[in-house]
């Protein structure tokens, strides 16, 4: 089990080494959908009546999100390349109309090669 959670962290990081900021704002989206879903599922279930079990209320939802961090790892291995390949494919043409230049992961290689 042990192995298996160590190779998905390590193609997590290759993951985030590719595709940089698009890998991160994955990551962080699918997590705050689910530690939001969790917060709902629960205050649907529970009413509280005070600010401190409003807090316990977070605080479940923080444990149930780290119970469910390996799937997400997995979630965002499987979405990074899709999310990267319509960046590219919408996002940056529209940047070139309008005159903002950003590059795609072939040419921030490139550049990073060098000649």
């Amino acid at each position: 089990m042990r192995k298996r959670l160590k190779d998905l962290l390590v193609k997590f990081r290759d993951l985030i080494v590719e595709y940089g900021v698009i890998a991160l704002v994955v990551h962080y989206a699918i997590f705050a959908i689910v530690i939001t879903g969790f917060w709902m599922a629960i205050r649907m279930g529970w009413q509280s009546s005070s600010t401190a079990a409003d807090v316990g209320t977070w605080t479940a939802a923080y444990i149930m999100a780290k119970i469910t961090q390996p799937l997400r790892i997995v979630a965002t291995l499987a979405i990074t390349p899709l999310v990267a390949r319509w960046y590219e494919r919408t996002l940056v043409p529209l940047s070139v109309r309008m005159g903002i230049p950003l590059k795609t992961r072939a040419e921030r290689r490139a550049a990073e090669s060098g000649p």
